[in-house]
């Protein structure tokens, strides 16, 4: 877009943020409430539930089977390979995604921030792509009540001009090695000062004084306080401004960090598995990974679709737990591959139907073509451990032995099937039996 256009973009989103405030205060007057979401109203978040933040780590289109809609900043970054390496998507991929209403774009900077960047013109000539810094300062200013917002702006300033010199250099030659943005100094102090005065916005003024007391006694610890600062503002501020009332999502690793400075969130948060994610969305084609934005369909069942990431990811991180009593020491990828093999395989040879799948166990067994080993490596699939139900199923298959056949199979097989109702493997094949293009996948991939 022009200079003049982006001008002109920016005069009326300060206008209009500023009549948002005034909004707001009085609602606050009235005793009503407010919250984020009531500042993006154009957005109609209302109508886009479940609803959640882009967890910036992993692609979007590895997000968007979870999610009704999903809130995506759209930085500005220096080139479109940069933007496509960020979020996964071209600029037009983005455009045909937000025209189907699977992201909700907002602006990560000012208007006048994208001046130069051709790149986003698709996506920035469409509307509403209201600014989240003018918003978000708005929505922050009204729930503070206090008068000392000047001097939270100025502390701001004070802070990152002391915090970006003491920096090694590491940090700064790293972004401006990258070229993520075409004036990484600026947006990085920038972002500081942002920081800063949100948290303090927010009656988080003591834990800000903290990190600048910090500062002055150990200067080279710069980038400890800088990641520090991001951390708590990710966790105290973000919850806020970047779901929007929506879900609060968050990446392991930062949720990981979170815990290690003991923060604990009062609502609730969920935990985006990136790895697991990512491999269920790319093996049963829940978005197409090709020509993203172009097919027509994507799978829209996202209570079932958050079901089995889940129940995957649960799953997983057992099986992590236990790795270390192994001779044969796994990654979690590696765990994660291979449980996927031995679903896949399961999908393969068991009926999805629970009655067809509880009257294959009952044959099995009576014919003999079913042992006491198969049903041992069947529990790979399944929560308890193999040798759980091996230890179930030798009581059963004792009493078999004592001729109690009729009534011993029907029981063992029943409860094989409610063990398989708990796993994984079913919330799995919830997905896989209303999803066409996943049974050809496993179909020609089994």
């Amino acid at each position: 877009m022009k200079e003049e256009e982006l001008q002109d973009y920016d005069e009326k989103e300060l206008e209009k943020s500023e009549k948002l405030y005034y909004e707001a205060r009085e609602k606050l007057r009235r005793k009503q409430k407010i919250s984020p979401s009531q500042f993006f109203s154009e957005l109609r978040l209302e109508d886009r539930i479940p609803y959640a933040d882009w967890v910036i780590e992993v692609p979007i289109w590895v997000q968007i089977p979870y999610q009704k809609s999903l809130i995506v900043p759209i930085y500005p970054f220096a080139t479109e390979n940069k933007f496509v390496e960020a979020t996964g998507v071209t600029p037009e991929e983005f455009t045909r995604l937000t025209k189907k209403g699977l992201i909700v774009p907002i602006l990560y900077s000012p208007p006048l921030d994208y001046r130069n960047l051709d790149y986003l013109d698709p996506i920035l000539t469409l509307k509403p792509n209201p600014p989240s810094p003018y918003r978000t300062l708005s929505f922050l200013n009204a729930v503070n009540n206090r008068v000392d917002l000047v001097i939270f702006n100025e502390d701001a300033i004070n802070f990152a001009s002391c915090l970006i010199p003491n920096f090694d250099g590491k940090h700064l030659e790293f972004l401006e090695s990258r070229k993520f943005f075409c004036d990484s100094r600026k947006t990085l102090e920038r972002d500081i000062r942002r920081s800063y005065y949100e948290l303090c916005c927010l009656g988080y003024e003591n834990l800000a004084r903290q990190l600048e007391e910090a500062l002055h006694k150990y200067p080279t610890k710069a980038e400890n306080i800088f990641l520090s600062l991001h951390a708590y503002v990710s966790f105290l501020v973000y919850r806020f401004t970047a779901a929007l009332d929506g879900t609060f999502t968050a990446s392991r690793k930062v949720a990981g960090l979170w815990q290690m400075l003991g923060l604990k969130l009062a609502g609730s948060l969920d935990v985006f598995p990136g790895d697991v994610g990512r491999l269920i969305t790319e093996k049963l084609l829940l978005a197409p990974v090709k020509n993203l934005g172009q097919a027509e369909d994507y799978y829209g069942d996202y209570d079932k679709c958050r079901h089995a990431l889940k129940k995957l990811d649960e799953h997983i991180s057992q099986r992590e737990k236990y790795e270390w009593l192994s001779e044969e020491v796994l990654t979690r990828a590696q765990i994660l591959e291979k449980t996927w093999n031995e679903t896949t395989r399961s999908l393969r040879d068991w009926p999805i139907d629970e009655r067809a799948m509880k009257t294959a166990i009952e044959e099995g067994v009576r014919l003999g073509t079913i042992s006491l080993g198969v049903l041992g490596s069947v529990a790979t699939r399944l929560p308890p451990e193999a040798s759980l139900l091996a230890a179930i199923f030798s009581k059963y298959l004792g009493d078999f032995i004592k001729e109690k056949l009729r009534e011993v199979i029907p029981q063992a097989a029943e409860f094989t099937v409610r063990l398989l109702r708990q796993s994984h493997m079913t919330a799995i094949m919830d997905v896989v039996s209303e999803w066409p293009p996943a049974q050809r996948e496993l179909e020609l991939n089994t």
